[in-house]
């Protein structure tokens, strides 16, 4: 009989030694299982994620807090390339002349898990954002601030209510930037070295105008984007103001 209570409580010291390692198991699976998801870890790529400005720029991007993992880089579409090698925690792009849109993939492997995590940079050039609206550039004021001295009566304000003095600097016309647009050109007429000039400033959306002759003058701004071109005149007068400004 006694051997009998022995045997039936070392078959059940069995079971539960059976019963707690599987669930010893099962949660070391679990484990195993949340350090696989390598998407929902820390995986992500750091980098410039504006829109691209001019022709050939390059830029880098890291894959960050993933150390020991192995990146390879790929090319999914547009006109980018690849400076240098594709594999590692960086990679450097140039953005060809004749890219608008593509997008780049890297893929992320831990080597002690069964999952990659697929990152996907999703480029553009400025004026081809896909949230873009699908019409040309809209129309805006151009903004006028002249620099000293000015005439008689003058106010900021937009172009065609004021007239400047010739020979002055740090006259600037301005109109918001857009970043839907992919160009700004500026031109004034007459122009020359000794009559007229304008230079754009800052991302195109302004430009600094040089007058030295006085008379009346036509200012041309034409703005484009994925979709269209847009073109503004404006009429712009200079006028003498005694011996004038910084020449």
């Amino acid at each position: 009989m006694k051997r009998k209570v022995s045997l039936m409580f070392g078959l059940l010291f069995l079971i539960l030694m059976s019963c707690e390692k599987e669930e010893t198991v099962a949660e070391n699976l679990e484990a195993i299982k949340s350090t696989s998801s390598i998407g929902s870890n820390g995986c992500e790529v750091n980098g410039n994620f504006n829109p691209i400005s001019f022709s050939n720029e390059e830029r880098i991007f890291t894959a960050v807090g993933l150390s020991g993992f192995s990146s390879v880089w790929t090319v999914e579409s547009g006109n980018i390339q690849i400076i240098g090698s594709s594999v590692g925690s960086s990679v450097r792009l140039r953005f060809l002349s004749n890219f608008t849109t593509g997008s780049v993939m890297v893929k992320i492997n831990n080597p002690g898990a069964s999952t990659d995590c697929d990152v996907v940079l999703n480029l553009y050039k400025v004026g081809f954002d896909p949230n873009c609206p699908n019409t040309g550039p809209s129309a805006v004021p151009i903004f006028s601030q002249f620099g000293s001295p000015t005439p008689p009566g003058y106010q900021e304000g937009n172009l065609g209510s004021n007239s400047l003095c010739v020979n002055t600097i740090a006259n600037r016309l301005s109109i918001p930037f857009d970043p839907c647009v992919s160009s700004y050109s500026w031109t004034i007429n007459p122009s020359g070295i000794n009559v007229a000039d304008i230079f754009p400033e800052d991302n195109g959306n302004a430009a600094t105008v040089i007058i030295k002759n006085a008379g009346n003058y036509t200012v041309t701004l034409v703005t484009s984007n994925a979709n269209g071109t847009r073109i503004e005149v404006f009429g712009l007068n200079a006028v003498n103001c005694n011996s004038g400004g910084g020449f």
